[in-house]
């Protein structure tokens, strides 16, 4: 998206007859972004700005912009589509009803995640500082340069960094708020932002470089001549330097990311299917029941095994957990993944036989039976 909206502004910059169709290209790939990712609406206020920055007229062009539109919600209709398809289509998961118009909007506005943002325009000093102390997590010494860079973007390419800056903040912004999932991972933008702002200073910095040198600009790249030369060598020393404090950490970082020997997942899972009775069902939650679906669904394995999500006990309207065992336990083999304050509280109800992992990690619960009244 970034590419295809730097491109659009060069060639739009050079009257260049098919500038528009780097736009267009913009519109499309941002539609695949929606139909992907609810939340990447909020690079919508950036991207405005930016086009209007561009070409002031462009409102004034309502085919074009008409044309734009309708690529963009086309994309993302099209792509959307896919939900209530697959629903009719019975595929083994479905996230929530998507074969009703209710439960189609209720997929596409994400209305689980309703009220998950929370205070957003509160303790703003202290989200700052979280947000600085995350980037210096991740950008390390060059975490000082970034608004030095940023102000040396605005003065080389302004509507560069009004784009780049109002994805910063709003992303920032809305991620210090949002209390839901592993949030990390929201600050990719930023922190890709930030990147880029220290790519336009060090170009910037070569150049000044050169000019003291050799007592001339740069020239263009169809131009020869030493300054082309000098800076080049420059660029590449100043990228070297760039890029050494990443290539020290490597060794440290690659031990901490690398996650290609945890087999927990695999292990757990493996270990539930080979232990669970003939047509078990198993009620668990989403951080267990991803990898208990792709073992069944995926990998073909044990298809008598249900594994009964939160979600599909919403979806299906089949109550709470203590619901779901008194239709189950009789008719079916019934084991339990849940959190121990959840099991604390169904024991008084349910005579529950733990069975431990012999790796240590999430043991299962298998329902023998409802507690007899006064029964401890």
């Amino acid at each position: 998206l970034l590419v295809a909206l730097v491109g659009w502004e060069r060639r739009r910059r050079a009257d260049e007859p098919r500038a528009d169709r780097w736009l267009l290209g913009a519109a499309a790939i941002y539609g695949v972004m929606l139909g992907n990712h609810t939340l990447t609406v909020l690079l919508a206020p950036g991207i405005a700005l930016f086009v209007l920055a561009v070409e002031p007229a462009i409102v004034r062009r309502v085919r074009f912009v008409a044309l734009c539109a309708a690529v963009l919600v086309g994309t993302t209709v099209a792509l959307y589509l896919q939900l209530p398809i697959r629903a009719a289509m019975g595929a083994p998961l479905v996230y929530g009803n998507p074969g009703t118009w209710q439960g189609f909007w209720y997929v596409v506005l994400a209305e689980q995640f309703r009220g998950d943002l929370v205070n957003p325009f509160g303790d703003l000093a202290r989200k700052a500082v979280d947000f600085v102390e995350l980037a210096s997590g991740q950008l390390g010494i060059l975490v000082a340069a970034v608004p030095a860079a940023f102000l040396a973007t605005a003065i080389r390419q302004p509507r560069f960094a009004l784009l780049t800056g109002t994805w910063l903040l709003v992303t920032a912004w809305f991620a210090a708020s949002y209390t839901n999932a592993a949030i990390d991972r929201y600050y990719l933008v930023p922190l890709l932002v930030a990147a880029c702002w220290l790519g336009v200073a060090a170009g910037m910095l070569v150049d000044l470089l050169v000019d003291r040198a050799t007592g001339s600009p740069v020239p263009a790249p169809t131009e020869g001549g030493g300054p082309r030369l000098v800076a080049g060598l420059l660029g590449v020393l100043l990228a070297a330097g760039l890029v050494l404090p990443a290539t020290l950490a490597a060794p440290a970082t690659r031990a901490k990311v690398d996650l290609s020997g945890d087999t927990r997942a695999r292990d757990w899972s493996g270990w539930v299917m080979e232990t669970v009775e003939d047509g078990a069902v198993v009620v668990s939650w989403w951080s267990y029941s991803t990898p208990l679906w792709y073992r069944t669904v995926i990998l073909g394995e044990r298809p008598d095994v249900r594994v009964l999500d939160d979600r599909d006990r919403l979806d299906e309207s089949l109550g709470t957990v203590d619901d779901v065992l008194r239709a189950t336990v009789g008719a079916r083999p019934v084991y339990l993944v849940r959190h121990p304050s959840e099991i604390e509280a169904l024991e008084a109800a349910w005579v529950l036989e733990m069975i431990p992992d012999p790796r240590g990690q999430q043991p299962l619960y298998r329902v023998v039976g409802p507690r007899l009244a006064g029964a401890r």
